[in-house]
């Protein structure tokens, strides 16, 4: 919750608003609880890096390819809470 980015190079800041993210580490045989409660309430697993989403949310003129839609992505999110 409440993850910031701060980027020490351009000054820039940005963060995820409302979304959370949540880290799941489970070995990919065994069943995961919390996996099952996700995808219950239809919460998606989607694959992000932190690092590029930062780098790209708070670099003007980065080419953030293949980052940019994990971005839209939160900017969605967070349109509809």
């Amino acid at each position: 919750m409440d993850v910031r980015f701060r980027n020490f190079r351009t000054g820039m800041e940005a963060g995820l608003g409302r979304a959370v993210i949540i880290e799941l580490k489970q070995d990919g045989r065994a069943g995961s609880r919390m996996r099952e409660i996700l995808l219950r309430h239809r919460i998606l697993p989607c694959r992000i890096s932190k690092y590029c989403a930062g780098i790209t949310m708070t670099t003007p003129g980065i080419r953030a390819g293949r980052f940019k839609e994990k971005v839209r992505l939160i900017e969605k999110i967070n349109r509809q809470c």
